[in-house]
């Protein structure tokens, strides 16, 4: 089965790398990755579910602004920019289609205001591990405005490590899930080489620059009470960000989805999607058989 071939768009300025799996005349699934992520990442797991719908799928995967092999912004980054990017990626790939969204993390951020805002568009919606950001008080404005101010001055700077080698036992120590070789596939997702043997992340570290902004819960909720279509809750049981809300707070998130599944995989941590590909898309398998029933 072919692992899918990568082609750029032009979007919005922006040269973005994209990776396309399958037969053109299937119906389409796109696939958006989280926060300093790339879409090779996901290639094992999109490999999972072509081979459960036998290749009848048209996968997409884009590599977001600043992430992977797509190009840098001067202007930094934000959700707007992301939404405003997939809008474009629906112009140019799907036309009139419905189309599927899956998203991880902040791709699951992404993707469920986009079902939202454009919910004729979209005729399902997973979220992978997503929704654990917390509502920021408003007392935190002035600390959080000062603290960019001062990152401006010095911003981040590229992260470069002696060899892919390196990279991979690094992530492996982050993610011990991970076997080495798996690592050692991630790494080469998430950097390239630059001379000498080593090798540098793809992703802007400006990434790493965080805004002035605040983040409401509030104001996504609104937007997520439209969202229209079946939409499954894939949790980590073990993710990482499990605690960065309460339980409550977490089932008052999941209730504006009015046409809810919610799902749990235990002991796989937050990128279940290369922790544990073969579970993670059996159980997206089953919600897209229902979906495109």
């Amino acid at each position: 089965m072919p692992i899918g071939r990568s082609e750029f768009v032009r979007v919005r300025g922006l040269r973005l790398h994209v990776r396309r799996f399958g037969c053109t005349q299937s119906p389409v699934l796109i696939v958006l990755h989280g926060w300093m992520d790339a879409s090779g990442s996901f290639v094992p797991l999109i490999k999972e579910l072509l081979s459960h719908f036998a290749g009848r799928l048209q996968v997409i995967a884009p590599d977001w602004r600043g992430h992977g092999y797509s190009e840098w912004s001067q202007n930094g980054y934000s959700v707007a920019d992301y939404v405003a990017d997939l809008d474009a990626l629906f112009g140019h790939y799907t036309g009139s289609q419905s189309t599927v969204l899956v998203g991880h993390s902040m791709g699951a951020h992404v993707a469920a205001l986009y079902a939202g805002l454009r919910p004729q568009k979209i005729s399902g919606l997973a979220c992978l591990d997503g929704f654990n950001l917390p509502d920021t008080p408003l007392s935190l404005a002035p600390s959080r405005y000062r603290r960019w101010l001062d990152q401006t001055k010095n911003p981040p700077k590229h992260e470069v490590y002696p060899d892919f080698e390196t990279l991979a036992r690094r992530i492996v120590r982050h993610h011990p899930r991970l076997s080495l070789p798996q690592a050692r596939c991630v790494a080469r997702c998430w950097a390239a080489e630059v001379g000498n043997g080593q090798v540098r992340l793809l992703a802007d570290p400006l990434h790493r620059l965080r805004g002035p902004g605040l983040y409401r819960v509030s104001d996504s909720e609104v937007i997520w009470q439209l969202v229209c279509a079946p939409t499954l809750l894939l949790q980590s049981g073990e993710s990482e960000h499990r605690d960065a809300i309460s339980v409550a707070e977490r089932q008052r998130r999941h209730s504006c989805f009015r046409n809810r599944r919610l799902e749990v995989l235990p002991g796989i941590g937050h990128m279940l999607h290369f922790e544990d590909p073969q579970r993670t898309a059996r159980s997206l398998a089953n919600f897209l058989s229902e979906v495109f029933q």
